[in-house]
């Protein structure tokens, strides 16, 4: 397998197509798959043209990520302008499938699934991974949907496409369109060498937990029988002091999101976290994952120094469950939190640093910022959740 990454931030949609083009066809070969992704600073309907001009009979894939991308180059942004991809050639079969997500997320999964595997020419078999890209909203139904097809435990990865400013301007891309509500899935056949994927919080759970008493949909209005903003208010500390009759609490909240404990292996647990986005007129909390009534929250606590290092450590505990060194990566997908690369701020060149150590300085690699997070988690979970990160690493290891 081969694999190399492009990037650009110049500012015509055409000429900065054509930058990631120039240096794909210089590898002089025959490309199977690209992953692509933008920032929304670029007119995507031209970028889409572009890229059917340059890749015309390569089947490619991805969405757009918010205020940058990232690869093994670094973090990639000219005041909010960028794109970049990862190709890959050689050994391994693609799929790409899409399906409207509007009304039933979870048969838009099957569907774009079963498209996949049909383009892949692997009908009736299961992938080695799936690789998702969708608009934010009904994640937990796409994960369910895929679920039923290939069973749970399926390797997945994927993102909630993103824009800049959180006002619904997310898109996803296919070789077969450009969308806005658009499941958009890879399936990735790798029948030769080891897949490896990883899906991580980075926060610490606090002692403060309780259960959820009262919700709908994406909503907590309990918690323990008490208004959740305020019980999450005293948690925090008085974090979102200022926001307690109402209204966004993103920034503030993105060091103290809510974590569900999924399992435990070796005595350790392990989160899948929920972002609080705002408090609602009735003291209510919205999140970006649906919730329920019964479950258990409890308060995790992070911290910029955490976020960063866990750019790295969510790569080193894959290699260490699979006994994989660095030297046995061929290159990796990565998914990482918008909010957690805001909040990091400036100090983003310290994770991506991480990364490298991790992967290898050379080592090719894609990041997108996206909105939402899925992956599979270390007992093999699939879940979607929030401030957190996941990877695919492909390796010239064995099956």
């Amino acid at each position: 397998m081969s694999i190399i990454t492009a990037h650009s931030t110049l500012a015509g949609e055409l000429e900065a197509v054509a930058e990631l083009a120039a240096k794909f066809k210089q590898s002089n070969e025959e490309l199977k798959l690209i992953i692509f992704t933008c920032t929304v600073v670029y007119n995507t309907e031209e970028v889409f043209a572009a890229l059917k001009k340059h890749f015309p009979n390569v089947p490619f894939q991805g969405g757009t990520s918010c205020n940058a991308v990232m690869t093994e180059d670094g973090l990639v942004s000219d005041s909010g302008r960028a794109m970049a991809a990862i190709a890959f050639s050689g050994d391994g079969e693609y799929g790409v499938g899409s399906a409207p997500k509007e009304g039933n997320p979870k048969q838009a999964a099957q569907q774009a699934l079963e498209q996949a595997i049909d383009n892949a020419e692997r009908s009736g078999e299961l992938p080695s991974a799936i690789w998702l890209i969708g608009p934010p909203g009904g994640e937990e139904e796409v994960i369910e949907g895929l679920g039923e097809s290939v069973g749970s435990y399926t390797p997945l990865i994927g993102g909630s496409s993103a824009d800049n400013t959180i006002e619904g301007y997310w898109k996803q891309f296919t070789n077969t369109g450009l969308y806005n509500d658009h499941i958009c899935v890879v399936a990735i056949f790798n029948d030769h060498k080891k897949l490896v994927t990883s899906f991580h919080s980075g926060y610490d759970p606090s002692s403060k937990k309780g259960k959820v008493t009262k919700a709908a949909d994406r909503i907590i209005q309990e918690i323990d029988n008490q208004p959740a903003s305020e019980v999450y208010n005293m948690w925090s500390e008085g974090a979102i002091d200022e926001q307690m009759e109402g209204g966004v609490i993103l920034g503030p909240s993105n060091l103290f999101p809510l974590g569900r404990r999924v399992g435990s292996i070796a005595g350790v647990d392990y989160y899948c976290l929920s972002h609080p986005e705002r408090v609602t007129e009735d003291k209510g909390i919205t999140l970006f994952t649906d919730i329920s009534i019964g479950e258990e929250v409890t308060c995790m606590n992070g911290s910029v120094d955490l976020l960063i290092a866990r750019a790295g450590n969510v790569i080193s505990s894959a290699l260490e469950k699979e006994k994989l060194t660095k030297d046995q990566i061929t290159g990796a997908l990565i998914i990482f939190c918008a909010g957690c690369m805001l909040t990091i701020g400036d100090r983003m060149t310290e994770a991506v640093g991480h990364i490298k150590k991790e992967l290898g300085e050379e080592t090719p690699f894609l990041s997108l910022f996206t909105f939402g997070e899925q992956g599979s988690l270390a007992g093999g979970e699939n879940r979607h959740g929030n401030l957190m990160i996941s990877v695919l690493l492909f390796t010239d290891k064995d099956l």
